[in-house]
């Protein structure tokens, strides 16, 4: 009889996914509205657009490079157009122009680190932790360093 041993990555994924079953159970034991179709709804709409950063992240990663400024960069941007969308700010802009607006300066910011890296010689890890704070200071500026929420029924 021959055993076959498991590889470490079968143990990884094992372990992870008793972690958060158990996660889930605690949770439910504390909360029983956990489990409700509202919530499951919501946690999985929230994971898939996570799981996009994470994925674009990964490839990034897996090339050798790093980007520190994925999350305030998706503050800025997400900020600004929230502001321009909104009519309480006096923009009040159609979503149709906002939203290719929003998409090309979010290229063009990523172009422009990515020319910093490639034709400047600088250390990825120095542009993307400059861009982060640049882009976190500018959205906090904006807000005046406070909370702000989209309605869509301001629209």
């Amino acid at each position: 009889m021959i055993r076959r041993r498991l590889s470490d990555v079968a143990i990884q994924v094992t372990g992870m996914s008793a972690l958060l079953v158990a996660l889930a159970l605690v949770t439910w034991s504390v909360n029983s509205n956990f489990l409700s179709a509202y919530s499951l709804q919501t946690l999985s709409r929230d994971g898939a657009i996570l799981a996009l950063f994470a994925l674009g992240q990964g490839i990034v990663i897996i090339s050798g490079g790093i980007d520190l400024s994925v999350g305030s960069l998706v503050c800025f941007i997400g900020l600004t157009t929230m502001l321009l969308l909104s009519p309480a700010s006096g923009r009040g802009w159609p979503l149709a122009a906002v939203l290719p607006l929003a998409l090309a300066v979010a290229a063009l910011i990523g172009t422009l680190q990515g020319l910093f890296v490639s034709r400047l010689n600088l250390q990825p890890f120095m542009v993307t932790l400059c861009s982060l704070l640049i882009f976190r200071s500018v959205a906090r500026g904006l807000t005046g360093d406070t909370t702000v929420s989209f309605r869509p029924s301001d629209l």
